[in-house]
């Protein structure tokens, strides 16, 4: 098994001019439309949230863990580096059987993830400032 990630959309509008639309809107200076626009404009690509919340937090999770390819946690979605790691990663699981164990290609996921690689894995969650929403 291999995970791929979707990673992270890229950036739209910045906090501060989201911020912005969703005050005026609460105090009635703009309406529904333009909240709905700005909401658009800052989530407005497939992808995980452009920040290191949950989501971005359970990719380098399952990243640390082994259980997807090396640095494809936080490549954005729909770029040309996401489409060349998917395609790796079909590359890599179709080559990884029951008769590549001399290659160390196959490790059963029971072998793959331990005790010590989850503490690793938070570890390496902790020390990256994510989501502690990981650790319950």
């Amino acid at each position: 098994m291999i995970l791929v990630p979707g990673g992270p959309m890229q950036s739209g509008i910045g906090n501060r001019e989201k911020n912005q639309v969703r005050e005026r809107f609460a105090k009635g200076e703009v309406g529904q439309e333009e909240l709905l626009a700005s909401e658009c404009r800052a989530y407005h690509s497939p992808g995980t949230c452009t920040f290191y919340g949950t989501a971005n937090s359970n990719q380098l999770i399952a990243e640390m863990l082994g259980l997807h390819l090396p640095g494809a946690s936080f490549v954005n979605a729909e770029t040309e580096l996401r489409t060349a790691l998917t395609k790796a990663a079909a590359a890599r699981i179709t080559g990884m059987t029951h008769l590549d164990t001399d290659n160390g290609g196959y490790t059963p996921l029971g072998r793959v993830i331990s005790e010590k690689s989850i503490v690793n894995a938070m570890v390496g969650l902790l020390a990256t400032g994510g989501s502690t929403n990981e650790t319950m």
